[in-house]
């Protein structure tokens, strides 16, 4: 899957979805408590992993749940951050 993918396969790229976005979505999730927020954090999550694995940028597919997970918490961080910013 992650070669298909870098090598621009669409199906691939569906494929991934489908296999993480409940994961992405639910770690979200319990991080800020918002359906919308992790809907949010979701749609980044996985233009970041997509644009990643296309750049060539995951050098092991074992590693792949632990490298989505760690981006979703890498964007979770980010949004809280901004909307506890423009809060105050």
């Amino acid at each position: 899957m992650v070669s298909d993918i870098a090598r621009g396969e669409t199906q691939a790229e569906t494929a991934l979805y489908e296999q993480f976005a409940a994961r992405v979505y639910f770690t979200a999730l319990s991080e800020t408590h918002s359906k919308d927020d992790a809907e949010d954090i979701r749609a980044e999550t996985f233009l970041r992993v997509i644009q990643a694995l296309r750049q060539g940028k995951l050098r092991s597919a074992d590693s792949l749940p632990s490298f989505i997970v760690g981006i979703t918490l890498n964007v979770t961080r980010e949004h809280l951050r901004r909307k506890y910013r423009t809060k105050s």
